[in-house]
């Protein structure tokens, strides 16, 4: 793309007045498709650590159980320093450079990520291994959250009618299913024997690893674009933490509460629960990562609905929220083998799986997409930071309830 035409993309993708109390932009719903792409690869990048641990979850399980049950700890340890990281850089996170807070954290991450295995492998005692893994646990969660949180507010204040807010949900999506079908291609690769499931899984790690050097690249690139740029360097200063929480409960009352329930009746069941009963239809080594891609899959597909297809208005979504506690007793009736033989088989564990992921996309898609098309202009950014944490909170909420309540459950 030549500067002329970069210049016209940029000026049919904003219009900006000037007056006597500061910059204020209009924007059109016009979406650059230069841009779109790099939030579709940042959402990939952002959820991507997550990802490659829960893609090898079998693994896990295998290494520690039955002392440790990393399905249902792990969860609750990547999110639990999420909120407070997002909480304290909504109100202190424009003293630190954009590329610092995206572009130097998520280098920190793909370090951390390809150590994780190491020390998994490294420590021969079970109990230190599985602690020492939960504190790095911890760290990997403390970046996650800043890159998570910036990246969150700075396509809020991208604008594009919601359009590229809906692209980072998309890409999240998107890094659950290549992350499992390199699972499943390493598997291939190595062979799928309990012997070879090690170096299987270093095989994926490596590739990952490659994988997100690539999205650091990128988001040098997109924080580089001139139009990016400018939406960086004129945000507003902070708000006083005052006006911050006067802002928040509009957040949470509009659509705040629909992505916040979303994720805990998800994460209360995903990936414990839900992982443990498979199916038959598998070798478990093979079956444990087949689920979790369908989880992805059709994950992705429900995020890229309202892209193309949207029916579903505002105010129905909580409706579509309240919808999934039909699969989460469904998920709770599979998982802890209740009629085991009587109805549950894997062509009910694959269907509900189905219902479960697509409509958890489809929710999260929408939620954040009104939360961020309904605030107000110089709301924009705040509010997409707000709807990141009412968004892991859920995930912290449900996962805190999975290990506390369910994985004591046999």
């Amino acid at each position: 793309m030549g500067e002329n035409e970069l210049g016209e993309d940029l000026t049919k993708s904003f219009v900006r007045k000037d007056n006597d109390r500061g910059n204020d932009r209009k924007e059109s719903v016009t979406v650059s498709r230069k841009l779109y792409w790099c939030s579709v690869v940042m959402g990939f990048a952002v959820l991507e650590p997550w990802n490659e641990i829960l893609s090898c979850m079998n693994y896990f399980q295998n290494a520690y159980e039955p002392e440790h049950k990393p399905q249902f700890t792990l969860p609750m340890i990547v999110f639990l320093p999420l909120v407070g990281c997002q909480l304290f850089l909504i109100a202190y996170g424009k003293h630190f450079s954009m590329k610092l807070k995206i572009v130097t954290c998520m280098s920190i991450l793909t370090f951390l990520v390809y150590i994780f295995l190491i020390v998994s492998r490294g420590i021969t005692d079970k109990t230190k291994s599985f602690y020492s893994i939960v504190v790095l646990t911890l760290f990997i969660g403390t970046f996650n959250g800043i890159v998570q949180s910036s990246l969150g507010g700075l396509v809020g204040a991208m604008g594009g009618g919601g359009k590229y807010m809906a692209a980072n949900m998309a890409g999240n999506g998107l890094s659950g299913i290549l992350a499992n079908l390199l699972t499943l291609l390493s598997l291939a690769i190595i062979g799928g024997s309990v012997e070879n499931e090690f170096k299987s899984t270093m095989l994926f790690f490596i590739i990952m690893a490659a994988l997100m050097i690539g999205c650091v690249y990128v988001a040098y690139i997109m924080l580089e674009d001139p139009f990016v740029a400018d939406i960086v360097s004129n945000l507003a200063l902070e708000k006083p933490l005052r006006e911050i929480f006067r802002l928040t409960w509009p957040v949470f009352k509009n659509h705040g509460k629909n992505v916040f329930f979303n994720y805990v009746s998800t994460f209360v069941v995903f990936p414990g629960v839900l992982l443990k009963n498979p199916g038959t239809y598998f070798p478990q080594q093979w079956a444990v990562p087949f689920l979790i891609f369908i989880f992805n899959f059709f994950d992705t597909v429900g995020r890229f609905i309202p892209s193309y297809v949207n029916v579903i208005k505002s105010g129905a979504v909580k409706y579509l929220c309240l919808f999934r506690l039909l699969t989460v007793i469904i998920s709770c009736l599979i998982g802890y083998g209740v009629y085991d033989g009587f109805f549950i088989d894997n062509t009910l564990i694959i269907t509900n799986m189905i219902i479960f992921s697509t409509t958890n996309g489809l929710a999260t898609t929408l939620t954040m997409m009104y939360g961020i098309v309904e605030a107000e202009d110089k709301d924009k950014e705040d509010t997409g930071k707000i709807m990141v944490v009412f968004l892991t909170g859920g995930i912290f909420v449900g996962s805190l309830l999975a290990q506390l309540v369910f994985s004591r459950i046999d």
